[in-house]
């Protein structure tokens, strides 16, 4: 069972260093225990690659999205935890939002709770 004081990890900021000596630097967007990756969103990379020509050279790209093996990890570091809140607030599945304890009641039987496309319909009113 997880604590109430465990640091909820999905939507918080991450930078992780790979072995390869690349940063990586985005929102953690999901953990897959089965093949042991984490994926982030919203990623900057940057540092030293040695090329062919066994060369130093600066590297920096962003990316949408990079999938990262756990064996391929050396450090990891929470740069911002997620608050409360801000992951579903940003959630593009997240139809509805109440901080109400009750369902809302459908429009056409207050004993009902209100259905998928009544919630589609009002988010989009």
């Amino acid at each position: 069972m997880i604590e109430e004081s465990t640091p909820q990890l999905l939507g918080s900021k991450l930078e992780i260093k790979s072995r390869k000596g690349l940063n990586y630097t985005g929102v953690l967007h999901a953990l897959d225990t089965k093949h042991l990756t984490l994926t982030l969103s919203n990623v900057s990379v940057w540092g030293e690659v040695l090329d062919k020509e066994m060369n130093f050279y600066e590297y920096e790209e962003n990316f949408a999205f990079v999938v990262i093996r756990d064996r391929d990890m050396v450090d990891f570091r929470i740069l911002s935890p997620v608050t409360k809140g801000s992951l579903i607030e940003h959630d593009g599945a997240i139809v509805l939002i109440s901080e109400d304890r009750e369902l809302p009641a459908s429009s056409t039987d207050p004993l009902l709770p209100i259905s998928f496309h009544e919630a589609l319909k009002n988010a989009y009113k």
